[in-house]
């Protein structure tokens, strides 16, 4: 017979014994799944002196990212900072193959503000203090792959260009040949990075006829070579954008969709995005005709 257990309580964390039960637990967890596929993952804004003025921390695992942290410093609160952080925490661990996002947040923090990106509150539990309950919140990427339908927050189009594949992707892949076409007509562009890759991201100037400058800064989530871009646009209008290389006969069949993250912002944005699609794919066709 075993000698009986004593059990004590404190109320400090005594580290060693502290050491012990995470050790354990660690072991038992690594045990039963691959928790040596778990990788941390962060984001953060900084003003020109470096000063870090808010963070966004996690960590992904398979196809599921976890945010554990966000924070923005008050005098960058309410001008885009946040969304910002959360959208390229979000695309980077979308180019490691997320799909599936999730995080807590309490009452008194920020449900409306993840609610605003896409994220809907799955659990809710109260008991903290009066009036307090913590959330943990889910939003779910590679639209349409849980079902949900998207028809109310994409814009799809397509174009038959004649040139194959390979050509058609050498006018996106060569950043000489996509700064001439990229945008709607009469628009010109200034690029800053250029990193076609799963995870790189691309960095532009749009410049408008009118002499008004649009910033743009996307990451590249998937990769194929004269088959398929996938890529989010995290400055401004947040959207997820496919762009596929059919072989249609010796053509190619350009298909262009763009989804967002509501109907609304879809909506708002439809006068401009609809003609301005069509003109992008105007001016690819005429820069693969200057293709050899």
């Amino acid at each position: 017979m075993s000698e009986p257990l004593s059990f004590t309580v404190h109320d400090d964390l005594p580290a060693e014994d502290a050491r012990v039960v995470d050790q354990g637990l660690g072991d038992a967890n690594v045990a039963a799944a691959p928790l040596q596929d778990v990788r941390p993952l962060s984001c953060f804004a900084r003003s020109p002196d470096g000063t870090v003025v808010g963070g966004a921390v996690g960590r992904t695992w398979g196809e599921c990212c976890e945010l554990e942290q966000l924070w923005v410093h008050p005098d960058h609160r309410g001008d885009g900072t946040g969304s910002r952080l959360v959208k390229r925490f979000e695309a980077h661990a979308a180019a490691r193959g997320c799909t599936m996002f999730y995080l807590s947040t309490f009452s008194f923090q920020a449900r409306p503000f993840y609610e605003r990106l896409g994220y809907e509150a799955v659990s809710e539990i109260r008991g903290f203090a009066p009036g307090i309950a913590k959330y943990t919140m889910v939003r779910r990427d590679k639209p349409g792959s849980d079902g949900e339908p998207t028809l109310d927050r994409e814009f799809v189009t397509s174009r038959v260009i004649d040139a194959p594949p390979e050509r058609v992707f050498r006018a996106f892949s060569d950043p000489a040949h996509l700064a001439r076409w990229w945008g709607p007509k009469g628009f010109t562009s200034t690029f800053e990075a250029f990193d076609l890759r799963p995870g790189g991201t691309w960095r532009f100037v749009l410049h408008a006829p009118d002499g008004t400058d649009y910033p743009n800064e996307i990451v590249f989530v998937d990769v194929v070579p004269a088959q398929r871009i996938v890529l989010d646009h995290i400055s401004g209008h947040h959207f997820r954008m496919t762009i596929t290389f059919a072989p249609h006969g010796e053509r190619t069949l350009v298909g262009w969709r763009q989804v967002f993250d509501t109907a609304a912002e879809r909506e708002r944005i439809a006068p401009v995005v609809l003609g301005a699609n069509e003109q992008n794919l105007d001016r690819l066709a005429e820069e693969v005709r200057t293709l050899a």
